[in-house]
């Protein structure tokens, strides 16, 4: 189990999970492929911004973003690291007011 406290540990624990599946991908079925796949796309878009928030605005605007991307996201694979990166820009949000 991976604890996630900061931005950083999100994207850290992100790129770990990817590597494993990486490491493993011959073996993989559609559905571990897809996980990979929402893995690395949401990695990819967080070496593009500094903060949880950024990132999250980013992925929730969807504006600027393919079709394979945003499918990725709208993934039920996305929804675990998505419900985390909240939680991490609840945490710098509530840092930046003090709290």
């Amino acid at each position: 189990m991976i604890v996630v406290e900061s931005y950083a540990d999100w994207k850290n624990a992100v790129q770990i999970m990817h590597s494993k599946l990486c490491a493993v991908r011959v073996f993989l079925s559609k559905e571990g492929r897809e996980y990979m796949d929402v893995l690395s796309t949401l990695y990819n878009l967080a070496s593009c911004h500094r903060t949880a928030n950024e990132l999250l605005q980013r992925v929730e605007d969807r504006a600027d973003l393919d079709r394979n991307t945003v499918e990725r996201l709208l993934s039920s694979y996305a929804e675990i690291p998505l419900y985390t990166l909240r939680n991490v820009a609840e945490k710098e949000a509530n840092r930046a007011q003090g709290g």
